[in-house]
């Protein structure tokens, strides 16, 4: 199998280029996130608004715990994984740039786990039911209502959420920036067989 075929097909990262398993956890997380912001846009904009804007509002809405537990999941794994290939994937560049790359991805894994998190400690500080998705029970029904719990989770769920997103678009803007202005092959690490990292 020539070398560069054998490179797009590889399941674990490397420095030139990240394996399949990454690429489909962040491909896979990309369609999660977009599904979860219309969701939201939604309900903002059209939960009250009648007819079947309104309809479309809330049948997306009830699949919003049911994506933020997958979501999380999937951060748990991608996660995991990341670590497991911490010294194989592509580095960052050893420069200010390349350390507040570095930041602004740990903080998007932090809030990729920690903001369904709180979701899912305040759905059982209510105690009105099992945390149930896809058909499986993630959670049994809490034994009594927390509402020191539950009111942390209101207060901190959407804000951080938000920051959520705006961390999203901030990583879109820079991958933006990388491949029109300076060219230097990042999105193929993530997309196809990628380049050696730039020293």
């Amino acid at each position: 199998m020539p070398a560069a075929k054998s490179s797009a097909l590889r399941l674990t990262d490397s420095p030139a280029a990240y394996g399949l398993i990454s690429k489909f956890l962040h491909w896979g997380m990309v369609g999660l996130f977009v599904w979860q912001l219309t969701s939201v846009l939604l309900r903002v904009f059209f939960w009250e608004s009648g007819g079947e804007a309104q309809a479309a509002a809330r049948a997306m809405w009830r699949t919003h715990h049911q994506v933020g537990v997958l979501i999380l999941g999937c951060a748990l794994l991608r996660g995991s994984w990341g670590l497991l290939n911490a010294r194989r994937r592509p580095p960052h560049e050893d420069s200010v740039l390349g350390r507040a790359a570095w930041l602004g991805h740990l903080a998007l894994y932090a809030l990729m786990i920690l903001v369904p998190s709180i979701a899912v400690l305040r759905f059982h500080a209510m105690a009105r039911a099992p945390l149930n998705a896809f058909g499986f029970e993630i959670l049994p029904q809490g034994p009594a209502p927390n509402e020191a719990l539950r009111s942390i989770g209101d207060l901190l769920h959407g804000p951080l959420g938000w920051t959520l997103f705006a961390l999203i678009f901030g990583h879109i803007l820079m991958v933006v920036l990388h491949q029109v202005f300076w060219r230097d092959a990042t999105l193929a690490r993530m997309t196809g067989e990628g380049a050696p990292p730039v020293a």
